[in-house]
Formats: C-alpha cells, sequence, structure tokens
C-alpha cells in the first residue's frame, strides 16, 4: 500500500525527521503522521528522541520492517 514508500524511505535515510519524509514524498505533515503512526503501531518502524533536541523524533525502521523492504 501508500504506507511502503514511507517504509523505504525511512529504511533509506535512518534517523529521518517526519517533516523530511513528508517532503520527500511530497504529502501534508498530516498524511505523513497517519502513515508513521499505522506503521509504528504495526511495529515496523520506531521512533526515537534526538541526541541533541529531545522534541524531535527520529524515525527507524524495525527488523521487522525491514523483512518487507
Amino acid at each position: 500500500k501508500g504506507q511502503y514508500l514511507y517504509l523505504i524511505r525511512i529504511f533509506e535515510n535512518p534517523g529521518i525527521i517526519p517533516d523530511r519524509l513528508a517532503e520527500m514524498i511530497k504529502v501534508d505533515r498530516t498524511t505523513a503522521a497517519r502513515a508513521i503512526k499505522k506503521l509504528e503501531e504495526k511495529g515496523f518502524i520506531r521512533k526515537e528522541a534526538d541526541d541533541v533536541n529531545k522534541k524531535i523524533r527520529r524515525l527507524f525502521v524495525t527488523e521487522d520492517g525491514a523483512k518487507l523492504v
């Protein structure tokens, strides 16, 4: 589905922030946030706080997510 593209982009760009991901896929932030939430709920991606700015959440593909890529 459409979420596969998100998964691929996160896999190619580990640690990407959601806003940058939305820009890459050319969707608005709300649409990206919805897709990210679904992928996270399914266990395909995880969010980690940025080392410097704890408000920033970086995205990474999990082992289960990597199996789909």
